[in-house]
């Protein structure tokens, strides 16, 4: 690594950049060298922050981010992929959410190496009669007619084993019941994507907020 040492550098002509660029896939560094500054530019209003171990890098600036609405009104299944890396919480909304089969709603979450299907374990409950356990997914107990309202908060409980812990709150609007529930799961990898399933969908939309 070249080191410059100097009380002040100034361009040859007036009105010019100053650029420090490093050689090759090398990156500048700041202040004693171990401060990696980002060789390419963040997007419009990211912010940079550090990993604590020297590396800076842009991401997004504080508060939730929003994902894209998902019509539910159709399909068989529905994703909200490319969650950024460092996300530790994870808000779902639904929206009047239906099966055509009565069946439950699934939730299950993935990673780079995709969805994953088993290690889950959850607990749903509707109007406190309905249990329905799961290890296949965060369970939505349901029946016949159900539109569900409300939300699942996901959050990061352990880093290093990529751990999730989910929580649920909301109501069934057709047949006047509340829902509950909860789980946890332990991923492969960094969470990179959610999908819904469970049956033909209905009616209603979904969406994330995450941060």
């Amino acid at each position: 690594m070249s080191t410059l040492k100097a009380d002040a550098v100034t361009p040859v002509t007036g009105n010019t950049n100053l650029s420090l660029t490093g050689s090759g896939t090398g990156v500048v560094h700041l202040g004693d060298g171990a401060l990696k500054f980002p060789d390419a530019d963040g997007s419009n209003t990211q912010v940079i922050q550090t990993n604590g171990a020297g590396q800076l890098s842009f991401v997004a600036a504080g508060g939730f981010a929003q994902g894209t609405e998902v019509d539910t009104s159709s399909g068989t299944s529905h994703s909200f992929t490319s969650i950024p890396a460092g996300t530790k919480m994870i808000v779902l909304q639904l929206v009047g959410v239906g099966l055509a089969s009565g069946a439950d709603l699934s939730v299950q979450i993935g990673d780079s190496g995709g969805i994953e299907t088993s290690g889950y374990l959850s607990l749903g409950e509707r109007d406190g009669v309905t249990q329905e356990q799961s290890t296949a997914s965060f369970n939505i107990p349901g029946s016949s007619t159900d539109l569900w309202y409300g939300h699942m908060t996901l959050t990061l409980e352990d880093a290093a084993a990529f751990t999730w812990v989910a929580s649920l709150t909301g109501v069934v609007q057709n047949n006047s019941e509340f829902i509950i529930g909860g789980g946890r799961k332990s991923l492969s990898a960094e969470l990179t994507q959610m999908q819904l399933s469970g049956g033909t969908f209905n009616a209603g939309a979904a969406n994330i907020i995450y941060i």
